[in-house]
């Protein structure tokens, strides 16, 4: 959503698909700080009475009902690496929105963050158990392969047009 809000500002079609791409981008950007906020706040709150970021996260029903779906697939200490994956987000959604003048800046600039993603979720290895690490890094390798893809298929390279023109 953030990809297309952006790339609206691009086109500037009509007063009104700006403003309602605007306060989309806004509305989007202020639920996605709130929650990161608040969950941090929490986390925060529970590490400096419990010394354990777990006790306050997953045993006041109320956070965990409303901003569990955020931290409840990492391991506890890492309650915050959604949000670290919902910045990358915004970063690769603005290369694609604001980008679309330059294939070749796109194509690299997804190539080096899916690249930096695979290597952060291979290392650390955020996710509650083994399982959903290796499902996640094979997610992200496959994330790394289409922006390969995407990288050699830019018209930079030479390669041939398999479709259209």
């Amino acid at each position: 959503m953030i990809a297309i809000c952006l790339w609206e500002f691009t086109r500037r079609d009509s007063a009104c698909e700006l403003v309602l791409a605007a306060l989309s981008f806004l509305v989007i950007i202020a639920l996605a700080l709130w929650a990161a906020i608040r969950t941090m706040r929490l986390g925060q709150r529970s590490i400096s009475l419990h010394s354990n970021p777990a006790y306050i996260l997953y045993s006041d029903f109320e956070a965990l009902v409303n901003y569990g779906v955020f931290y409840i697939p990492f391991r506890a200490y890492w309650y915050f690496f959604k949000f670290a994956l919902l910045s990358f987000a915004f970063v690769e959604a603005s290369f694609i929105g604001l980008g679309q003048n330059s294939a070749t800046s796109q194509a690299v600039a997804i190539l080096i963050m899916e690249s930096a993603k695979l290597t952060v979720v291979s290392l650390i290895k955020p996710y509650m158990d083994s399982r959903t690490n290796s499902l996640n890094v094979a997610i992200s390798t496959v994330g790394l392969m289409n922006a390969i893809m995407l990288t050699l298929f830019t018209r930079d390279f030479g390669l041939p047009v398999l479709f259209g023109s």
